[in-house]
């Protein structure tokens, strides 16, 4: 079991070549590919039962512990990740971010306080705008809620929640002094998201170029990416007292 979780994560931290990987762990490459998909699942559902996933279901905000832990006081932001140019003329128009590349998009909620993934969203094309992925996801705000956002989801006004975001210059015209202050104030408040990005991108299959093109294959591992940052961050304070490896078993 201990060689499994191993392989599994070295798998998503690394993302090496398969036949390289099979090198470490005296497997050929076919049988790194059939252990990868195997363990993937196994892995998330662990993660689930540890309530590391964030949710997946924008109705299901409102009441997450992870949304309201230290006070529901959230970030959101959209992130794009680097995947194979399809073959497909179609597709590849609707995956072409604008940015010289092909990506998946997703956007996600981070609690300030715990720095935790609150929320992921579904995985949708690279040409996408944010705005119109957070309409879409129909995401229930605790009461009471702030929620940063940034210049990509202007317009976006959820009900019942305090809003703030910097503000965006108009055509012909620089911002002021007080304005460049406060959005540098909001920058640095707003940081948090940014950091918490950087955790999950901590694990180079998220980060990296996706080479598996099998269909669901980039959203599993973008929610593990993000739960295992949940739990990484979980170990900072205070340590869990749960065994990673009888929850793997039991979902197993």
């Amino acid at each position: 079991m201990s060689d499994k979780l191993l392989f599994i994560l070295v798998h998503e931290k690394t993302y090496p070549l398969q036949m390289l990987l099979g090198v470490q762990f005296g497997l050929s490459q076919g049988r790194v590919n059939i252990w990868g998909h195997r363990l993937l699942p196994i892995l998330q559902q662990a993660l689930a039962r540890m309530q590391c996933t964030p949710e997946r279901d924008g109705a299901q905000v409102q009441s997450s512990a992870l949304a309201q832990a230290g006070g529901a006081d959230l970030v959101i932001d959209g992130t794009e990740r680097r995947r194979q140019r399809p073959s497909d003329a179609q597709a590849q128009r609707n995956q072409y971010s604008g940015k010289k590349t092909h990506t998946d998009k997703n956007i996600i909620l981070v609690n300030r306080h715990s720095q935790k993934v609150v929320y992921l969203s579904q995985t949708n094309l690279g040409k996408k705008h944010d705005k119109r992925m957070a309409e879409d996801a129909q995401i229930v705000y605790p009461l009471n809620a702030t929620l940063g956002k940034d210049t990509g989801f202007q317009g976006d006004e959820p009900l019942g929640v305090v809003a703030w975001q910097p503000k965006k210059k108009t055509k012909g015209q620089d911002l002021n002094g007080a304005d460049l202050a406060v959005n540098h104030l909001l920058a640095s408040v707003r940081i948090v998201v940014e950091q918490s990005l950087a955790g999950v991108k901590r694990y180079r299959i998220v980060k990296d170029v996706l080479r598996n093109t099998k269909p669901g294959l980039s959203d599993l591992v973008m929610e593990v990416a993000c739960a295992l940052h949940n739990l990484r961050v979980e170990f900072r304070h205070p340590i869990p007292t749960f065994d990673i490896f009888a929850v793997i078993t039991y979902s197993e």
